[in-house]
């Protein structure tokens, strides 16, 4: 006789797996309270909730499931991937000593799973366990010596660990990982009988393709006159956005952001492999002397006589960036509201420009601070006018986004803001980084803590 429960929960678990989530979603709404002593349903719904990004919904429902399994006579195998499953709650919820247990717990009914490995170690680097981490790492390569993800993780602990000999090797691994699109089409590849590239000198013509999100292409963009010493004719693939940033490359005989328009090249590499080629290390960075961006001097002049109109004279004006893309995979950690950085607001004899593109620039309307904030997030089309805004400031304060890069490649001085654990480029402590001198670091003292950065902003600025 069949179980209308039973058939209800596998439609909706199809859905979800066949990402239709609003058909997920619905379907449990319709079971309604019969859930609520099934632990696989609880479970399922906790993972739909997750996939709505709500994750204090879907901790409850995980947590819930567990507390049933054991009467249920959930087998072993089943419990642990709801532990495995909490455990990125958790860290989603930037509770890394949660997800840690979770992992664990995990880990303990599936000892050789590769994926409760992989996701102990994430969980472990974001706990600061580093050790722990690349040791949960080695444990799921060893096991499965092909797979991604493992061996970026381990790349990127041992990169913020100042290990780049080693780190770089793992951080090779980004373009095998589950979703990540090839950096350059495979049907123009073959086009062009085209092999990658490994750093060496050759005759000919070079494509490197501008990869990851815009900060990582400002960061790396300094190895370009490095790449065009090793080639004939260098060409940059690059999305519209970041074109401002290489086209201030004069080596680089054409940049562009349509395949179509890109011609015959002989070999290829992305921005994001130079550093690995040009073997950089925590102690020696080499391309462009700082700064390697400049921002147009006409556009300079117009935007001072713009910030002119809208600023109080007399007061020392501070860009503000509070936000990055939503879609970055760490975006839960590395941004904040503007309402969390408040006790900037009674700065005297300050000025807050905004900076800030997106969304997040809504919060804007929320703000009172006694410290006048200049919304000129609209006028700010391209990267172009970021450039020409912060050559007429005195200070940036932003979390870890790409005006961060902009400014540092600049040479203008930069606060960034980081999260308890930081990307892998600022290293694992410190105020200081070699990648941008005229950057300071203000680090959270614990997930999700930003009061402490905000408040060492603020000291910073009064004892100047």
């Amino acid at each position: 006789m069949s179980d209308p429960v039973f058939d209800h929960l596998a439609a909706a678990s199809v859905a979800e797996q066949e990402g239709r989530i609003d058909d997920a979603t619905r379907i449990l709404a319709e079971l309604g309270d019969a859930i609520n002593n099934r632990p696989a349903g609880l479970h399922l719904a906790g993972i739909v909730a997750a996939r709505r990004q709500n994750y204090a919904a879907a901790r409850h429902y995980m947590l819930a499931a567990l507390d049933l399994a054991p009467s249920a006579g959930m087998v072993a195998e089943a419990v642990a991937l709801i532990h495995r499953n909490l455990a990125e709650v958790h860290r989603r919820l930037r509770c890394p000593a949660d997800a840690v247990a979770a992992g664990r717990a995990a880990l303990a009914l599936m000892p050789d799973d590769p994926i409760t490995l992989n996701n102990l170690g994430v969980a472990q680097f974001d706990a600061h366990d580093y050790n722990g981490a690349i040791a949960s790492f080695d444990r799921a390569i060893a096991l499965t010596p092909d797979a991604a993800a493992p061996h970026f993780g381990r790349g990127e602990v041992l990169l913020s660990l100042g290990d780049y000999d080693e780190g770089w090797k793992g951080y090779g691994w980004r373009f095998r990982l589950a979703g990540v699109p090839a950096p350059v089409p495979a049907e123009l590849i073959a086009a062009s009988n085209a092999r990658a590239w490994d750093g060496a000198a050759f005759d000919g013509t070079l494509l490197l393709a501008a990869d990851q999100g815009f900060g990582d292409v400002v960061q790396f963009s300094r190895l370009i006159p490095w790449a065009a010493a090793r080639c004939t004719r260098l060409l940059v693939a690059a999305s519209p956005e970041i074109l401002p940033v290489i086209a201030q490359f004069p080596m680089v005989a054409q940049v562009d952001a349509d395949w179509a328009r890109i011609g015959a090249f002989d070999a290829w590499a992305t921005l994001s492999d130079l550093p690995a080629f040009a073997g950089v290390t925590a102690d020696a960075l080499p391309g462009e002397t700082i700064p390697y961006l400049h921002a147009d001097s006409a556009r300079v002049a117009s935007w001072r006589a713009r910030l002119d109109q809208l600023a109080p004279t007399g007061l020392r004006r501070i860009g503000l960036a509070w936000a990055g893309r939503p879609t970055h995979p760490s975006d839960f950690a590395r941004s904040m509201k503007l309402a969390e950085l408040a006790p900037l607001a009674a700065l005297p004899g300050t000025a807050f420009v905004s900076l800030q593109k997106g969304e997040a620039q809504g919060e804007i309307g929320g703000y009172f601070g006694s410290a006048p904030l200049i919304n000129i997030g609209a006028e700010i089309v391209s990267y172009d006018d970021t450039m020409a805004v912060i050559a007429g400031l005195d200070l940036v304060v932003t979390v870890d986004t790409s005006v961060a890069h902009i400014a540092g490649a600049m040479g203008c001085p930069v606060w960034m803001l980081v999260a308890h654990r930081s990307d892998w480029r600022w290293g694992n402590g410190g105020g200081t980084t070699g990648w941008y001198p005229s950057m300071r670091i203000f680090r959270q003292n614990a997930p999700a803590a930003w009061d402490g950065p905000v408040e060492q902003v603020v000291s910073t600025w009064l004892a100047m």
